[in-house]
């Protein structure tokens, strides 16, 4: 297929990325129950100086795969994504809570080698036990682990950074999503990409 052209996002001044996160109609997963409205979220977030990102990087309920499908082929996409976000809120920190058996790839591949002044955390989670991915498991893991000391942040998961990715950086529009499907009336659990506001009688 047709190369993607990459978009260098860094030209942007923040408003403009919040604008056209709004535009792209993106929307923070990351409580699956209550998913949210992201440009609303990042604009919060800047406005109150947020400075920690939470960037959980494997499902919440281990019975999914989709979060853990992006991580593990996408991951240096999330990683971008992540970049953007911190810099466009002014974080200093972001946090990536990595299932325990994650083998990180090297910064250069990564990505990781692109943040300056913004310091990056690893922590490895027991993903076996549920929950283990809510904002208070990530929030406490992060006190104890790099003794962050604090309460608040921006929380996010892998799929919604790949959606950040695919708007800003490839300049794709918004219209499929990667979906795990399962059940008894399907052969195989796989994940797919389809189109938002597909049926869920023409994915089974």
């Amino acid at each position: 297929g047709k190369k993607m052209e990459i978009s260098n996002w860094q030209m942007f001044p923040p408003s403009q990325r919040i604008q056209k996160i709004a535009e792209r109609g993106i929307i923070n997963t990351f409580n699956l129950l209550k998913p949210e409205n992201l440009s609303l979220l990042v604009k919060e977030a800047k406005n109150n100086s947020i400075q920690n990102i939470f960037v959980r990087l494997f499902d919440e309920d281990i019975s999914y795969y989709t979060d853990g499908f992006i991580t593990d082929n996408y991951f240096p996409e999330v990683v971008e994504g992540a970049r953007l976000i911190a810099d466009t809120i002014g974080a200093k920190n972001v946090i990536f809570f990595t299932p325990e058996n994650f083998v990180l790839p090297s910064e250069d591949i990564s990505g990781i080698d692109k943040y300056k002044s913004i310091q990056v955390h690893f922590i490895p989670v027991k993903t076996r036990y549920y929950p283990a991915g809510t904002k208070h498991d990530l929030l406490n893991l992060a006190n104890k682990k790099i003794s962050l000391q604090t309460d608040s942040g921006f929380f996010v998961d892998s799929s919604t950074l790949y959606s950040v990715y695919n708007a800003l950086v490839l300049r794709t529009p918004n219209i499929d999503r990667i979906i795990h499907v399962s059940g008894d009336v399907i052969k195989t659990n796989r994940e797919m990409r389809v189109r938002i506001g597909t049926p869920v009688s023409s994915i089974i």
